[in-house]
């Protein structure tokens, strides 16, 4: 058995593979001490004959996650990292380690879904927007807050106090928690679709834009055909890395 971790800002998400055969996909939000969280959460899984990680919570959690690997399945951790190029995928970036890891897993999983030019959209802590064309180049991409730090940044930044029973709403809210609420789903929403339209007048083709991460249920609806929702493509991308799954 193989052990596959995505190791984002507020969660874990992990999964086992038995030869080519995915397992169950667990996620769960850890806290300060995530020696003591592993204990926890791990302490019944099946010792792993490998372990490969995504990571984008930093030296301190990377350190604590691999030091509890090998103290309890006496095994070296494998972090993934951004590359110039790999699984049919050329980063775009000038300094290819700069890019995110995530968004890198996430661009060599759905170079595996689709060959025509795709917008990879995470929605998660930060919602990140990366451009491929039909030939496997990385275009660029952008980031802005996520839907949860843009209400994180209007309560702290302002008097309004915690938000209840928000709603989402399609075009004017009438209470200030489903305007703060539908004001970030739209602005995002409106984002994705202008950089598909203008993704797709650029390269004179159809583009499929393909979301995962924990808020793209918010988003889905309002994001223009075609589109699909993927929620592990990070995952996925490690197990392509790993050789655990087909990028083809």
């Amino acid at each position: 058995m193989n052990l596959l971790l995505d190791v984002g800002n507020s969660y874990l998400k992990w999964c086992s593979y038995e030869g080519l055969r995915k397992g169950e996909i667990f996620r769960e939000a850890y806290g300060a001490d995530i020696g003591v969280w592993l204990d926890r959460c791990w302490q019944n899984i099946e010792q792993p004959a490998s372990v490969w990680i995504s990571s984008v919570a930093g030296e301190k959690v990377d350190t604590e996650v691999s030091r509890w690997v090998r103290r309890n399945w006496l095994i070296e951790s494998e972090f993934v990292v951004s590359r110039r190029a790999q699984a049919g995928v050329v980063n775009g970036y000038r300094q290819p380690e700069q890019l995110g890891v995530d968004r890198w897993m996430a661009l060599l999983a759905g170079r595996a879904i689709s060959h025509q030019p795709c917008l990879i959209v995470d929605c998660g802590t930060a919602t990140t927007i990366d451009a491929i064309d039909a030939e496997g180049r990385h275009l660029g991409g952008l980031i802005i807050p996520g839907l949860e730090m843009m209400k994180e940044s209007l309560l702290g930044g302002t008097a309004i106090l915690e938000l209840e029973d928000a709603e989402s709403i399609d075009f004017v809210a009438t209470d200030t928690a489903s305007a703060i609420l539908s004001g970030g789903i739209n602005a995002t929403k409106s984002l994705i679709n202008e950089m598909r339209d203008r993704l797709s007048k650029k390269l004179d083709q159809p583009v499929l834009s393909l979301l995962t991460g924990g808020a793209a249920g918010q988003l889905l609806d309002g994001v223009l055909l075609p589109k699909r929702h993927e929620p592990n493509l990070v995952l996925n991308g490690v197990a392509i890395v790993a050789g655990l799954r087909d990028n083809a």
